[in-house]
């Protein structure tokens, strides 16, 4: 909001200036790989700061940007300072006994002994196998290997895999 702010306050007096922000936000748009919403973020800024001075508006460009930035450390230091991993818990289960109405809840009540939340996201059964995902919200590494242990003592031939795709490359 503050970097929108910014811009519309310099972009606002000036066709020209209007029509290069355009320019530069296609660019961004297509040219750049964006692998976090904080990049994005981060290149915004930069476009409006470039735009403030080169517009010669240097005293509310930087009143603004250090502004911003301020709040995006702010924002980046809470998020940092959460406990917890949150994962996506893909559990794959064959067995040779044929699957109980409850085993949804079995497999949710196990989790959620585990993890401080829970979220269901994929849920199949056919012949003979059971495959769920769910994102699991984890306050450290310890739960990770008890909610593990605990899932293979309650479903025996169990897969168990665990997904951080807060780091990966999107395509």
């Amino acid at each position: 909001m503050l970097t929108t702010v910014l811009v519309i306050s310099v972009v606002k007096s000036s066709l020209a200036l209007s029509l290069g922000l355009v320019g530069a936000l296609s660019i961004v748009r297509f040219r750049t790989p964006v692998k976090e919403p904080e990049e994005l973020a981060y290149l915004f800024v930069a476009i409006a700061i470039g735009l403030g001075l080169g517009a010669d508006q240097t005293v509310i460009t930087v009143v603004a940007a250090l502004g911003i930035l301020g709040v995006m450390a702010l924002l980046g230091l809470a998020r940092r300072d959460r406990p917890g991993k949150n994962l996506y818990l893909a559990l794959d289960w064959k067995s040779t006994e044929p699957e109980s109405p409850e085993l949804l809840d079995q497999l949710t009540s196990t989790v959620g002994r585990h993890a401080a939340s829970t979220d269901l996201r994929r849920f199949e059964v056919r012949d003979g196998s059971v495959e769920a995902t769910l994102f699991v919200e984890l306050s450290n590494s310890k739960s990770l290997t008890a909610l593990t242990a605990d899932l293979q003592r309650a479903f025996p031939r169990i897969g168990v895999s665990f997904i951080d795709q807060s780091k990966m490359p999107s395509i």
